[in-house]
């Protein structure tokens, strides 16, 4: 079924929202693509390297894919240099319908461009994807952007990148530890006070675990602006074991989810 995208350009942002997370190893051709997906009136676009993930939606984009449909990353090349930039040229419409598993995108004035999805399915992702309706922090996007700095400085220190976060009722302790035979110091710590304010998340001591630095970072400015954290989820009893990946997540949709490092 032929359908009109009034306005491309949100497609070619939607893309490069969660490209980031996209694998870069040419051997995982599953996850070599961003998958879209149709969810009610919304257009979902997902992206993962097995160890992050990254989702974003876009509204009434008149884009109606029956079926799932996965990009791959030379498509995505393609796609990039056919739509539209913000600041350049743009057209008022595009023409897209899906011919034989084919994606076919038109443009007024330009020849049209056919979009093959990748060989390999796409995984199914939703059972990574935590519970969001549990307890959460809240972060500001001007400290949003402080922790993502702190955490790029830390990952650079850790093993991999590693970087143990403790967090507290009212802020967030930031720990790397340098690899063994370094002898200017064994770690390096960094705070971020007043990071965030708690919904209804357990106050009593401290929360620890670890994850790659420059994979949340990743996270934080992608997700822009107000967001709110999901740490993860405590099991056992009398243990301070924490399962389970990490969340960031914004009001517009955006959603980036961070695989725990082993401590």
């Amino acid at each position: 079924m032929k359908t009109t995208v009034r306005n491309p350009i949100r497609l070619r942002d939607l893309l490069e929202r969660v490209e980031y997370a996209m694998t870069k190893d040419k051997t995982r051709s599953s996850l070599r693509g961003i998958h879209l997906e149709q969810d009610g009136r919304d257009l979902v676009a997902t992206a993962t390297d097995g160890h992050r993930l990254a989702q974003s939606r876009v509204e009434d984009l008149d884009l109606d894919l029956r079926d799932p449909f996965t990009v791959s990353a030379e498509e995505l090349a393609n796609i990039r240099k056919f739509l539209p930039r913000r600041g350049g040229w743009a057209h008022r419409e595009m023409g897209a319908e899906v011919e034989g598993g084919v994606l076919v995108l038109t443009t007024s004035g330009r020849p049209r461009l056919l979009v093959h999805p990748t060989a390999d399915p796409f995984p199914n992702v939703k059972q990574v994807i935590p519970d969001l309706t549990l307890p959460t922090i809240k972060i500001e996007g001007r400290e949003s952007k402080n922790l993502a700095e702190v955490l790029r400085e830390l990952a650079t220190v850790g093993v991999a990148g590693k970087v143990e976060l403790g967090i507290w009722p009212t802020w967030i302790a930031l720990k790397a530890s340098r690899p063994i035979g370094v002898k200017d110091g064994d770690e390096i710590t960094g705070q971020a006070r007043g990071i965030g304010t708690y919904e209804d998340y357990p106050k009593r001591g401290m929360k620890t675990f670890h994850l790659n630095g420059d994979f949340l970072a990743d996270a934080l400015e992608h997700v822009c602006g107000d967001v709110v954290l999901h740490p993860p989820i405590e099991t056992g009893e009398g243990k301070r074991t924490y399962a389970g990946p990490v969340a960031v997540q914004n009001k517009a949709g955006d959603l980036a989810v961070v695989m725990p490092m082993r401590s």
